[in-house]
């Protein structure tokens, strides 16, 4: 089995997503995760945004509860969305890293976008907002698709 694994590799390449798919695979996304420190420690957890867009800006909105850990995290962070799909070992992931800053609940960005709306939906009143400095994205292509019920669902 390890030869097999070897040889889907060797077939296999990444390659880099241009801005406009990472922005459109955010586009296509409410949930992913943010990268904080803690004490020292780096420490990520799942959070649903939204994308924000205007002619001369774009940015995550992310709402949260107040003095939480996302809540009281230093301004520098990361965030991350992906795909996978197992059966033809293929994915992408689009990475953010940028500052998080807090905004008030009747910001006129909030007010003219509309902010996202929480899984959680009680005691989530504190409202961040993600700039990205810089992001990127990548794509692990397949160069032969495996039959979609291929025969490792079963064992």
């Amino acid at each position: 089995m390890g030869n097999e694994t070897e040889v889907a590799m060797t077939e296999s390449w990444l390659e880099e997503l241009s801005p406009e798919e990472c922005v459109e695979l955010l586009r296509m996304n409410t949930v992913g995760r943010i990268g904080v420190v803690l004490a020292g420690l780096p420490l990520v957890l799942p959070v649903n945004y939204q994308l924000v867009e205007s002619e001369h800006r774009l940015c995550l909105v992310i709402r949260t509860r107040a003095g939480n850990v996302i809540d009281r995290a230093d301004s520098e962070v990361a965030f991350e969305i992906d795909g996978v799909d197992p059966s033809h070992r293929r994915g992408w992931s689009v990475m953010l890293r940028g500052t998080l800053q807090h905004i008030r609940a009747d910001d006129a960005l909030l007010v003219a976008h509309f902010g996202p709306n929480s899984w959680l939906s009680h005691d989530r009143d504190a409202w961040l907002l993600l700039e990205p400095a810089v992001i990127t994205g990548r794509r692990l292509m397949a160069a032969t698709l495996e039959w979609a019920f291929h025969e490792s669902a079963y064992l």
